[in-house]
């Protein structure tokens, strides 16, 4: 087959075609191999893991405000969405682009999307892991320490410890929605980066 693999493209690098390798040849088996993984997988485990939250928060909404576990779980299934969808977003609408031939608009979706979102995955993932411990914290109260539940592990706590994750995760990653930006040669959308990307301090 005529079709090459073709990475995704930074202005920081030398762009000098005569001095570059030669396109790695594409076979059938990588393009369906990426077309089954990255296109009709990724969108199964999405809608499925989307699904599988959404249930959980319909479940669980009635009784949020009478169990602190019932409130952090619908938190974290929360948190859990989103980070679905992020990851979704890095992935699966390039790679149909790709499986369709349209290799440039690939690319330039693919750097927009990083660009523009890069903070949205570790922030979603910090929200998980934040939310994770907090359950795991209030299941230790309720089992270790039953006399102590009604201080440690009542509703209002997990309302002061959820405000806690997302605060703390937002804040820590925020600098991370500024390390990219885009540059474009013609139609060919590139990935540069910021002033703070280029800060050895920040580096």
């Amino acid at each position: 087959m005529d079709a090459f693999i073709a990475t995704t493209e930074s202005a920081d690098v030398d762009t000098d075609r005569n001095n570059a390798p030669a396109p790695i040849p594409v076979t059938n088996f990588c393009i369906y191999y990426a077309f089954t993984f990255r296109i009709v997988v990724a969108l199964v485990l999405f809608f499925g893991g989307l699904l599988g939250n959404a249930l959980t928060v319909i479940v669980l909404w009635k009784d949020r405000n009478k169990s602190a576990t019932f409130f952090l779980l619908i938190c974290l299934a929360s948190s859990a969405s989103l980070l679905l969808v992020f990851f979704m977003l890095f992935g699966t609408p390039s790679s149909i682009l790709r499986f369709i031939g349209r290799e440039r608009e690939a690319i330039t979706l693919q750097n927009q999307i990083v660009a523009w979102l890069s903070g949205g995955g570790p922030t979603t993932i910090m929200l998980s892991m934040g939310f994770t411990v907090a359950v795991t914290w209030q299941r230790y109260v309720s089992v270790c320490l039953p006399y102590k539940v009604k201080i440690y592990g009542s509703v209002r706590v997990a309302k002061i410890l959820a405000v806690l994750v997302v605060v703390i995760a937002v804040l820590f990653n925020m600098p991370r929605w500024f390390e990219q930006k885009m540059v474009y040669k013609g139609d060919l959308g590139l990935l540069a980066n910021t002033a703070l990307g280029n800060n050895a301090v920040y580096q």
